[in-house]
C-alpha cells in the first residue's frame, strides 16, 4: 500500500483556479452543445422521501430539484 503523501501548500493554491478552469471548459462544452445536463426534476418540500428515494436510484435522468411550490397538480404526481 502507497502512503498518501500531503499536498504542497502550492497544490492546495492551485485548486481553486483548477477547479475554475475546468468549470468554465464544461461551460464551454454545454454552450456548444457537446454535452447537455439534465434538468432537474421538481420536488416540493413535502414529497422530501421520494426525492430521496429517486436521487438514490441507479441510472436516474436527473437530480430532484427541491421547491417551495412545483406549479403541479395532484394528478401529474
Amino acid at each position: 500500500m502507497v502512503p498518501l503523501e500531503r499536498p504542497s501548500a502550492h497544490a492546495l493554491d492551485q485548486a481553486p483556479e483548477d477547479a475554475l478552469n475546468a468549470l468554465s471548459q464544461v461551460r464551454g462544452l454545454v454552450t456548444d452543445e457537446v454535452l447537455s445536463i439534465p434538468q432537474g426534476q421538481p420536488f416540493p418540500l413535502e414529497r422530501f422521501s421520494e426525492a430521496i428515494a429517486r436521487a438514490e436510484t441507479p441510472a436516474r435522468d436527473a437530480k430532484p430539484l427541491f421547491v417551495s411550490e412545483d406549479g403541479r397538480d395532484e394528478d401529474d404526481r
